[in-house]
């Protein structure tokens, strides 16, 4: 637990291993392709690390030295990555390019859909479900699935979800929360429009 990854919006990976008492950039020696908007550590190993910035999603395992591309796709924009907390071999992380998925622990990955994928969480004390909320780009707006063989196969849940037929809608992003003192109470927030003039915020 001393051991911690940060990512900046300039395009570096920050590392402490003093519970964040002080930092040190463990990626000028890689390239960056951007700001990095996603980090994962595996929870059995502090120096398997996964951060995603622009195009790519990198690996390192050996606590940041060194960095290898595990993904590289046109507007990849990686938005959350997941270690399962049981079976860290499988990992998950929800990109603007679609939901990948790991089994490996993240040296390769099988794309599941290519739709924007925002968020995504393993339901704490049962690691084979996990949330994940994602564009459907020809209803324009957020969806929320589910599964329940950690993230292999997912299933629609829209039973009193969130709809909007209004023309000038739009779905912009959304993030998901779980808390381990209540695991079946899920709060998703949903970025974008119902309806004009919502600024940004559909709730």
């Amino acid at each position: 637990p001393s051991v911690m990854y940060v990512g900046t919006e300039p395009g570096e990976v920050y590392k402490s291993t003093d519970a964040g008492a002080t930092w040190n950039s463990v990626s000028q020696n890689t390239q960056v392709d951007g700001g990095v908007t996603a980090v994962a550590v595996d929870p059995n190993d502090p120096n398997i690390v996964l951060a995603g910035a622009g195009w790519s999603l990198k690996r390192s395992s050996d606590g940041g030295n060194t960095w290898n591309t595990v993904i590289n796709a046109t507007n990849l924009y990686p938005n959350e990555i997941q270690f399962n907390p049981a079976q860290s071999n499988i990992v998950l992380a929800a990109t603007d390019a679609g939901l990948y998925r790991s089994t490996d622990g993240g040296i390769n990955f099988t794309q599941l859909n290519s739709e924007k994928s925002w968020d995504i969480k393993f339901k704490p004390g049962n690691p084979n479900t996990a949330y994940n909320v994602r564009r459907n780009s020809s209803l324009v707006r957020p969806e929320f699935f589910i599964s329940t063989d950690a993230g292999l196969t997912w299933t629609l849940r829209d039973n009193g979800w969130y709809t909007s037929s209004d023309p000038a809608r739009n779905a912009e992003g959304a993030r998901i929360a779980v808390s381990p003192a209540d695991s079946n109470r899920i709060y998703a927030y949903l970025i974008g429009e119902a309806k004009a003039n919502d600024v940004g915020f559909i709730g």
